[in-house]
């Protein structure tokens, strides 16, 4: 009988005991207790295993976690077929500190303050037994101060010490190191910056920085902090005051690399026991893709809702996050990123250069950061990658279908704020498939006035026509092979549209210009036609038998105007 799924479930012993389907990660703690970095930091995509597997480091090292014994837990897991003996000498033997700043988001430094005060009073609820328990050894003045920091109004300074002081309380009572267990770290800064920016950032940044220097920066109390996120959060904000941090990225992890993400033997696992049977090529096409250590992986967030719905594929992954950052800094990126994202939806490879830390400050000025945000958070995946000290030279490509859908929606959008975006895109679609290149050159001309206005894409028109392609791709790949940029006869056409739908005879070449103010665009516009007869721009679309027809389309854009010639002919 084939197991419950539980989605979305972050705590470890409700899995267990439910009995619900667990992939047995439990290796990742021998992993963790076997580093010799005192603060690790494990950076991976959102919904990935993290919170999860951070739940099962908990309650393998603590007695208890919220009043549930914890031995017995690992039995018959793989932690207790390793050698080494790790259950009896290490399982329920440390005072662990676990957080979450998962729900930290928030709109003020006033919000802050009170959100971190009723963190740190339910972290201080977890530990009650130090003051409740007859046999405590605890005196009056540190039960006084407990009771504090569990019920009273705290300052900023109290705050920032409220870690190392309860990790001092532990280990006076326990005499044993305590482990900081800290989840969804990069939360905070995140939110921040992409809703709120600098007026929130700075002092929440260094809140954090304070905050976590007390409690791990030569701390002796302090066995180990474990810290896992989306990014890699530069040295130089929260993560400044820490000694020896660790950090393992999808660009290089050696020590956790098969801990997160379903293996291809998890996936054969999962189907077989919920009695499915599955296309496996489909299957990798939707979900799979991704590369650490050169161990390929499955999203396991995807998996699991596939597996829920019965095996049907679709996009869950890309609906369960926030994006708007991202979004932001993709639409107003420059012209050379966009030439790299359009090759990208289009299935190739590029080169990329990715920050090896993410600082906020520099977001919008680096390209290398946007690449690092796309990459680590799991929206590109990395085929080969050369580290220099500071950066990564990466090969980079869209992992799977689930990935390249976001994109789509991404680019398809840009124009959102346009008034009837939908209808107006529809019309310019339909203008293409119909080969009636007046509408599709009015609604181009709508498009370009409205975004122009919006975006201020007036004096930029090198970033419109790059969005706008983009764009024009996104919205045309259900129906049509799309080809950018790439060889076909004695040159690289901008765009070749092929119809999927094999009863479709016509194919279109669109080459685009932009006019200068010395430039004749009618003139332009003839040129653009001589130059995809003259160069076989054609060839391509040779290799596919049902086209008979092709349209040949020159766009010219003069500023707000746009300007178009075409000429059919048939393809002997």
């Amino acid at each position: 009988m084939s197991k419950t799924l539980q989605i979305g479930g972050g705590n470890f012993s409700e899995l267990v005991l439910g009995g619900y389907l667990f992939v047995d990660k439990s290796c990742f703690i021998k992993n963790v207790l076997e580093d010799p970095h005192k603060a690790i930091v494990i950076t991976r995509p959102r919904r990935w295993g993290k919170s999860l597997n951070l739940s099962m480091l908990h309650h393998f090292l603590a007695p208890k976690v919220d009043g549930v014994e914890t031995k017995g837990l690992f039995d018959g897991l793989e932690i207790s077929k390793v050698s080494g003996n790790y259950i009896a000498k290490h399982q329920g033997q440390y005072p662990v500190i676990f957080m979450s700043f998962k729900d930290f988001k928030i709109s003020s430094y006033e919000k802050a303050m009170e959100t971190f005060k009723i963190l740190i009073q339910r972290v201080y609820a977890q530990h009650i037994a130090l003051i409740k328990d007859p046999e405590s050894i605890l005196d009056d003045r540190a039960k006084r101060l407990f009771n504090h920091y569990l019920n009273e109004p705290l300052t900023e300074a109290e705050i920032a010490d409220s870690l190392r002081y309860l990790t001092e309380l532990l280990f006076t009572a326990h005499r044993k190191k305590v482990f900081i267990l800290i989840d969804e770290y990069d939360t905070p800064l995140n939110h921040a910056f992409a809703h709120h920016d600098h007026e929130l950032f700075e002092p929440l940044s260094e809140l954090l920085k304070n905050f976590l220097s007390a409690g791990m920066k030569d701390n002796s109390f302090v066995e180990k902090g474990v810290m896992t996120g989306i990014l890699r959060v530069s040295k130089d904000s929260m993560l400044s005051g820490l000694n020896n941090v660790e950090t393992y990225t999808v660009l290089k992890d050696k020590q956790y690399y098969d801990s997160f993400g379903f293996t291809q033997q998890d996936l054969v696992q999962l189907f077989e026991d919920q009695g499915l049977s599955h296309d496996e090529p489909q299957v990798q096409t939707w979900y799979n893709g991704y590369q650490i250590n050169g161990l390929t992986l499955y999203n396991p967030w995807s998996i699991m809702k596939c597996l829920l719905n019965k095996g049907e594929l679709g996009p869950y992954w890309v609906l369960s996050g926030d994006d708007k950052l991202l979004r932001e800094l993709i639409q107003n990126s420059s012209e050379g990123v966009k030439k790299k994202l359009e090759r990208l939806i289009l299935g190739e490879t590029v080169e990329v250069l990715v920050a090896e830390t993410m600082r906020f400050d520099e977001i919008r000025a680096h390209e290398s950061m946007l690449w690092n945000l796309l990459l680590l958070g799991g929206y590109l995946k990395v085929l080969f990658s050369d580290f220099n000290g500071e950066f990564y030279t990466a090969q980079v490509a869209i992992p799977n279908q689930e990935v390249l859908l976001a994109y789509r929606g991404m680019f398809s959008s840009w124009l959102e704020k346009v008034p009837e975006r939908l209808e107006h895109q529809t019309q310019l679609v339909a203008g293409l498939v119909t080969g009636d290149i007046k509408q599709f050159t009015a609604e181009t001309q709508f498009f370009l006035e409205s975004a122009a206005s919006f975006h201020d894409y007036a004096n930029q028109p090198e970033a419109f026509y790059h969005g706008f392609t983009l764009a024009l791709i996104a919205s045309m790949m259900d129906q049509f092979y799309v080809f950018s940029n790439e060889e076909s006869g004695y040159g690289r056409p901008d765009i070749i549209l092929i119809p999927k739908d094999k009863s479709q005879s016509r194919a279109l070449i669109l080459e685009f210009k932009i006019a200068t103010s010395d430039q004749n665009p009618q003139t332009l516009t003839q040129k653009a036609l001589q130059q995809i007869q003259s160069k076989n721009y054609s060839a391509k679309i040779r290799q596919y038998d049902q086209i008979t027809e092709i349209l040949m389309i020159a766009v010219v854009f003069e500023g707000k105007v746009v300007h178009y010639a075409i000429e059919k002919a048939g393809l002997i």
